[in-house]
């Protein structure tokens, strides 16, 4: 009878060991996840796993107008910025064509753990390419008689283009755009004369 004793007793000392054990396993994710950052709104809490989710699906958005390969040549993941009070997400990308550096971003709403929605978007969400050569844009700026101080290539991304603007220094004006041609096209989409000094009498 005291060896049953003695052994319900090391049966129950082994149960609660494990169960102990079992409990503080528990207790440490439960700990680690009450210290993340909550939204207000709909209580998400932004975990490790949440945060990845996000970020692939405003990249996954890029992809489905870029496609994949467009995508992964000129998009380079920067970070990732949030508000706890509307639970919404900006994703910035680094836009890079030869030595054109652009911030990108898309802003995604979370309406829940697994329910996202896409906010505003400050990204090609097609492919554009730069078609027109240095040597090619500077020609078409003289065969139109422009003068120009430099140029530079620059994102529009309301017109989802990328375009050679061309500048003047002027004293009347200050910096002036006096040329600006679509880098696919060649199609001009701004000409602009600075103005001449009226000299005084």
């Amino acid at each position: 009878m005291s060896n049953r004793i003695y052994i319900l007793m090391i049966v129950g000392l082994v149960l609660m060991f494990f169960t102990l054990t079992t409990l503080s396993q528990i207790e440490a994710p439960l700990r680690e996840i009450a210290q993340l950052p909550k939204c207000q709104a709909n209580d998400v809490v932004l975990t490790t796993q949440f945060m990845t989710n996000i970020k692939n699906f405003a990249s996954n958005y890029i992809i489905n107008g870029t496609g994949e390969s467009y995508f992964n040549n000129h998009y380079q993941y920067l970070d990732t910025s949030y508000s706890t009070i509307e639970c919404t997400f900006v994703v910035k990308y680094v836009y890079t064509y030869d030595e054109l550096h652009e911030i990108m971003s898309i802003t995604v709403s979370a309406l829940s753990t697994t329910s996202y929605d896409v906010t505003k978007t400050n990204a090609f969400l097609r492919p554009v390419n730069v078609l027109v050569t240095n040597e090619e844009v500077e020609l078409i700026a003289l065969q139109h008689n422009v003068s120009y101080d430099y140029y530079n290539k620059e994102v529009s991304l309301i017109d989802q283009s990328i375009s050679y603007r061309f500048y003047k220094e002027t004293l009347t004006q200050g910096t002036l755009a006096v040329l600006e041609v679509d880098a696919q096209s060649k199609a001009i989409i701004e000409l602009e004369r600075p103005r001449e000094i009226i000299p005084m009498v």
